[in-house]
């Protein structure tokens, strides 16, 4: 799958636009660490194993960059 395809939420306003994307997205623009830092927060909310795993399974459909960072990023905090 190409770059273009997995930043979701990423793309700036120049690029939605050269994309022929624009509008097909939510308006708000978000950084990918402020990405991140929004799933791992709502991961944090899932008291069950089963649902945080649902939860990062979408997610792997969705933007396949965004969890690999946020798989890679909570087995630094967790080893730590």
């Amino acid at each position: 799958m190409s770059v273009c395809c997995v930043q979701g939420m990423c793309f700036t306003l120049k690029e939605r636009q050269i994309l022929g994307i624009h509008g097909l997205l939510p308006p708000n623009v978000f950084t990918p660490e402020e990405q991140k830092l929004r799933v791992m927060d709502n991961v944090r909310r899932y008291d069950v194993d089963l649902d945080k795993y649902i939860y990062l399974a979408a997610l792997l459909d969705r933007n396949e960059r965004l969890f690999y960072q946020v798989t890679l990023t909570s087995c630094h905090t967790h080893t730590a």
